[in-house]
């Protein structure tokens, strides 16, 4: 749903090369979209009657390494998370049975 307190504007020469990178970027992040190239036929779609958003290769190059940069992140975050959860901590049983998990 729209907010009008959170209005953000993005333009550039034409609106849609280095705005659609951006956009692009965003609806990645934000997970509006599943990948880079969602992101990109997405912005196209709304943007353009032709459907060609964003045309220059190293632009689109970009909102993909940036997909792929935001799932390596995130991947590695969760697999931070698991670890903290069990790092130094004891269950039951172990105390139970008096054994030390200390590192």
């Amino acid at each position: 749903e729209a907010d009008p307190e959170n209005v953000v504007a993005i333009h550039c020469k034409a609106g849609k090369g280095r705005t659609g990178t951006i956009i692009a970027a965003y609806l990645v992040y934000a997970g509006i979209v599943k990948n880079a190239e969602e992101g990109l036929a997405f912005f196209g779609s709304k943007r353009t009657s032709n459907g060609k958003g964003v045309t220059i290769p190293s632009q689109k190059r970009f909102v993909k390494y940036f997909g792929k940069a935001l799932k390596a992140q995130r991947a590695q975050a969760r697999r931070d998370m698991r670890t903290a959860q069990w790092a130094g901590l004891e269950s039951r049983r172990e105390r139970e049975l008096g054994v030390d998990v200390s590192p």
